[in-house]
């Protein structure tokens, strides 16, 4: 029974050898295992020549698998460490191609962000560009034109001191436009501090054209904004003021600007001629673009309601902690 078993497991690691061989010598086979199945054979034709040996077809008492077991562990031990120098200089290769990769691609992500910042350094120049725009329009503009309709409808009005206030009003308002555009947010003064001059200044300029102008205000000496955003709130009440000196012929205009349970809110009101919207007369000039544009800046609400004896504008700006 002993002797079957064996026969047995030779025919079957005999099998397995032929097995190997024929797949290590395909047309794709590995050169490693091409090697180990040169060993292999040896060893088959060993274990070949010790099964004749072992069953008598052979009359000699020499066996020669122990020796080539020993030769194929060698081939093997040889081959592995042929596959482990070869896979560490792949290793090798791969981290510095690595390395490349990743110094290509930093390289990249430095030339993206340092564009992304030439870009963004554009649009804030835009940026400031179109704000100065819309600061020169809203107030020097305002204060030009208020004068411009003093010489029209009253040249005698405009005095050697007239002419002065005049010229100081101007110098007042290009001094709070230089004094944004550079940056200052310190929000030191509230805003009713800030709204003084211009509440006196407009005022006088519509007391000056016969149009009664009443204020009402509230809750203003809590609200400290930085000076960015007192501006554009100063410039839309400024705006509908000149709006309504320029366009409304009212006999009168009613400010109310107040704070209120976290929110600001201005509204502007003359009894005025109105307007309606048309193709012919169209609401979209330069003064109400610069409006929606403040209005976008302070994250506010902004309405314009009009009819015959009435027009309104009302602003509603949420108050960040």
């Amino acid at each position: 029974m002993s002797d079957v078993l064996t026969i047995l497991a030779t025919v079957v690691g005999l099998g397995w050898n032929v097995v190997f061989i024929v797949f290590a010598w395909r047309s794709d086979g590995r050169l490693d295992q091409r090697l180990l199945s040169i060993c292999a054979i040896a060893w088959l034709a060993a274990g070949v020549h010790d099964a004749f040996v072992f069953t008598r077809l052979l009359d000699s008492n020499m066996y020669y698998s122990t020796l080539s077991e020993n030769v194929s562990v060698i081939a093997v031990a040889v081959v592995l460490a042929w596959n482990f120098v070869h896979n560490l200089r792949r290793i090798e290769g791969f981290n510095v191609e690595l390395v490349g990769k990743v110094e290509a691609a930093r390289q990249e992500l430095a030339d993206t962000l340092q564009r992304q910042h030439e870009l963004d350094v554009v649009r804030a120049r835009q940026g400031e560009r179109l704000g100065l725009a819309h600061d020169l329009h809203d107030g020097l503009s305002g204060a030009l034109v208020s004068n411009i309709l003093r010489l029209e409808h009253a040249p005698e009005s405009m005095t050697p001191a007239a002419t002065l206030a005049a010229f100081k009003e101007l110098r007042d308002d290009l001094h709070l436009i230089i004094d944004t555009s550079a940056g200052y947010e310190s929000g030191r003064n509230s805003l009713a501090e800030l709204l003084v001059p211009l509440r006196f200044r407009m005022t006088r300029l519509l007391e000056g054209h016969d149009i009664a102008c009443a204020w009402n205000l509230h809750g203003l000496e809590q609200v400290f904004l930085v000076t960015s955003a007192s501006l554009d709130v100063l410039r839309v009440l400024q705006e509908a003021l000149v709006n309504v000196l320029k366009h409304a012929r009212a006999r009168t205009v009613v400010v109310e600007l107040g704070a209120t349970d976290g929110m600001l809110s201005l509204d502007v009101t003359d009894d005025g001629v109105g307007f309606v919207p048309s193709p012919e007369q169209p609401t979209s000039g330069t003064g109400l673009r610069s409006l929606r544009a403040r209005a976008l800046r302070l994250k506010a609400d902004l309405a314009i309601e009009s009819r015959a004896g009435e027009t309104r504008l009302r602003l509603r700006m949420p108050l960040v902690p």
